[in-house]
């Protein structure tokens, strides 16, 4: 029996996106087909090492998925609204997020987590992030 493989690209190539790739390999049945990011030189750094072609932008990436030239599209981040493609996100899967903080601030803060977050100091990443929604 043979099966197609289940074609994925990345979207964001962050710290994360290298380990998922690195994964992928181990899997015949899944191929990385490319990756975009908006520093390109990550995009082209990870395709360099596993394959794959770069996508200019998010949507010339999900414009693939929707041409079902792809499967799946592993992402940091839904898709934007101001996008001028139509897409449905379902989230397969979340990562937890760590929170570092000075002694004194984290005995504080332990009290009553989560609630205690409220108003406490972050320092977040950029604007166009999953964190920042």
């Amino acid at each position: 029996m043979t099966s197609t493989p289940l074609r994925v690209a990345i979207a964001g190539c962050g710290n994360i996106a290298g380990p998922y790739a690195e994964t992928m390999r181990a899997y015949p049945q899944v191929k990385l087909r490319g990756a975009t990011d908006v520093f390109p030189e990550r995009a082209e750094a990870l395709v360099a090492k596993y394959g794959g072609r770069v996508y200019a932008t998010l949507d010339e990436l999900l414009a693939e998925l929707g041409l079902f030239h792809l499967d799946l599209v592993i992402s940091d981040r839904p898709h934007p609204e101001s996008s001028k493609l139509r897409t449905i996100s379902h989230p397969v899967m979340q990562s937890p997020i760590a929170i570092y903080a000075r002694p004194a601030l984290a005995r504080e803060l332990k009290r009553g987590f989560p609630k205690s977050l409220h108003g406490a100091p972050f320092y977040l990443p950029v604007r166009n992030t999953a964190l920042r929604s």
